[in-house]
């Protein structure tokens, strides 16, 4: 969008950055902005979100706009994490218990 606006001759929109983090509720140590650990993790802020709602993380959340989450993952947790992954990842197709003898019985 900002090639085509500058080959037009046009102005470029003002561009904003992140929001500077209040000193008193910047991440701490072992902690992490929501984004920075899906993103440290390799996987969507979707997922990082569900952890939190099935209780395999915690985290806090910013008193002031833009009210950003603030996650707690010591190094033991982010293995944990990544572990979980993992074996999503290494998951297959569903296979219905019926099927599931007969492949049993091809495999042995």
């Amino acid at each position: 969008m900002a090639q085509i606006l500058q080959r037009n001759g046009r102005p470029l929109p003002p561009q904003t950055g992140p929001w500077p983090a209040d000193p008193a509720e910047a991440p701490r140590e072992h902690e992490w902005w929501l984004g920075d650990l899906a993103a440290h993790l390799g996987c969507t802020l979707g997922t990082v979100r569900k952890w939190i709602t099935d209780g395999h993380l915690t985290g806090r959340q910013e008193t002031r706009h833009p009210y950003r989450w603030i996650m707690n993952a010591p190094p033991d947790k982010i293995t944990e994490l990544e572990e979980r992954l993992a074996k999503t990842r290494g998951r297959r197709t569903r296979i219905h218990p019926r099927f599931a003898k007969l492949l049993d019985e091809d495999n042995s």
